[in-house]
């Protein structure tokens, strides 16, 4: 199935540079495959999600990394894969790569930046 998806996320932390807490807002076309043999028994899906991510600053944790570059505006990447029960399908268990990038330098001139790993629990309204 195709979906699309607003995402916010807050991040904070420490880094060798000090503190840093700022917003990212992600817009992304997701497709997500549900047919798998097993699905009697765990509802598994996989979505690979294409899109757009903005940060309120520049993230430290990126120009670190980045060898001190880095935009607010890159492209985002996601991959996800959920296990739901089938009694309970509204509720999944997911894991997600959360990928902010230029695209091989087509932004900006700026190739790989972050990654995110994510694991939570879903519940689909």
């Amino acid at each position: 199935t195709w979906e699309g998806e607003v995402l916010f996320a807050k991040h904070h932390g420490r880094h060798d540079n000090g503190r840093q807490s700022y917003e990212e807002y992600c817009a992304c076309l997701l497709l997500r495959y549900h047919y798998f043999p097993w699905n009697k028994y765990v509802d598994t899906t996989i979505a690979f999600g294409e899109g757009l991510s903005c940060t309120s600053k520049l993230s430290i944790r990126e120009e670190q990394y980045a060898s001190g570059t880095t935009r607010r505006l890159l492209n985002y990447l996601t991959v996800e894969v959920g296990g739901a029960l089938p009694r309970y399908p509204d509720w999944s268990l997911v894991y997600r790569i959360h990928h902010r990038s230029g695209i091989f330098g087509l932004m900006g001139g700026l190739k790989g930046v972050s990654d995110y790993y994510s694991v939570g629990l879903r519940y689909r309204f």
